[in-house]
């Protein structure tokens, strides 16, 4: 007896549209690269609403006006590039300490 494919909690709405956790999600592939956008939740936002969004988006892809989001670095990840620029461009600092009464470093 075949086995039933697990649900996945992915409800196909049509125009690449799905429901996935209580959010409308666009889910399309254009030239080799898939877009996914979430765009909005299912209580908030009714079903015409999100398939025009839906559509416009795709609109936007097809066009190349589609400007995709960029997340920022986090704080840790830059603290750690900084580290290392530091080391290797500015090298150890307390062997460089100005004397008092002069500008030379000793």
């Amino acid at each position: 007896m075949p086995r039933k494919p697990k649900k996945k909690g992915k409800t196909a709405l049509g125009d690449n549209l799905y429901e996935i956790k209580k959010s409308y999600w666009l889910i399309f592939t254009y030239k080799g690269k898939t877009y996914r956008e979430r765009i909005g939740r299912v209580d908030e936002i009714p079903l015409t609403t999100a398939k025009y969004i839906a559509n416009k988006l795709k609109a936007q892809i097809i066009e190349n006006q589609y400007i995709e989001r960029v997340e920022a670095p986090k704080f840790s990840d830059m603290a750690k590039r900084y580290l290392e620029w530091y080391k290797t461009e500015r090298g150890d600092v307390s062997k460089r300490m100005l004397c008092p009464r002069s500008n030379e470093i000793k």
